[in-house]
């Protein structure tokens, strides 16, 4: 099964976050699929970039998201301001 995750590339102290695409049975510094976006939640307000149509084509495969990236996805479509910047896919 795929799913999309979050994986750490960020320094010590400094946590920086990729979405990526992966199988489920696969760990997140394994192989990926494909980079979706990125999340910086050091920054106020954190920053979150997303290819928007890569993640609906993918769910329309099948896969599913983990815990954190479900309720990262509903809080940005909950606000239209602040963090959320539109990755040109």
């Amino acid at each position: 099964m795929l799913k999309i995750r979050l994986r750490r590339v960020g320094g010590k102290n400094k946590p920086c976050y990729q979405l990526v695409l992966c199988d489920s049975r696969v760990s997140v510094r394994g192989k990926i699929i494909e980079k979706m976006g990125n999340f910086n939640p050091k920054l106020d307000p954190p920053l979150i970039g997303i290819k928007r149509e890569r993640i609906d084509y993918w769910v329309k495969k099948g896969a599913k998201f983990s815990d954190r990236v479900e309720s990262l996805l509903k809080k940005t479509s909950e606000t239209t301001t602040g963090g959320l910047n539109e990755v040109a896919g």
